[in-house]
């Protein structure tokens, strides 16, 4: 069972090279990753346990997004779609396969650690080349974490499905 999020590797490093080489991803990749991660996702845990955490980890996405929305928005004066301009389609269809396939609290210290890493990553190449123009790619980023955190569990410290849901009386 903790083998099967393994399977996701070479998936996760297409992902990393399309996006690294290319500044897209194939949208038969991401179907494929949500399509595993849900598999993986509903046989690591009971199915109320994986649509609980999945939803919490899907809403909080939308409010992200929502509030990055309304920020832009307010300070442009106009409604901007933060996906032309601010965020890729890509990295947001990631983000999204990725709250299949793990639990609340791994999907947040996931999310914040490798958006940390990848600010660290934008800062350095930018010092390095100078650019005033610069992509990140950030599906790509966060894949190659992912492959990181699943093949090292210990980096996560925390235990599967700690936040579940409230008991359900039979």
């Amino acid at each position: 069972m903790a083998l099967l999020p393994l399977l996701l590797i070479p998936l996760l490093l297409l992902i990393a090279y399309q996006d690294f080489k290319c500044r897209a991803v194939s949208v038969i990749t991401l179907v494929l990753l949500g399509v595993g991660s849900c598999l993986i996702g509903l046989a690591k845990a009971p199915a109320y346990l994986f649509f609980w955490s999945s939803s919490i980890n899907f809403f909080f996405l939308l409010t992200q997004f929502l509030c990055i929305t309304f920020y832009f928005s307010i300070k442009e004066r106009k409604v901007v779609n933060i996906c032309k301009h601010y965020l890729g389609l890509g990295d947001v269809l990631f983000l999204l396969c990725l709250c299949a396939l793990l639990p609340t609290d791994q999907f947040l210290f996931f999310y914040l650690s490798s958006l940390f890493v990848t600010l660290l990553f934008f800062c350095a190449f930018r010092l390095l080349t100078q650019k005033s123009s610069f992509t990140i790619p950030l599906a790509g980023v966060q894949a190659l974490l992912l492959i990181i955190f699943l093949l090292l569990p210990e980096v996560w410290l925390l235990k599967a499905y700690s936040l579940s849901p409230p008991v359900v009386p039979h």
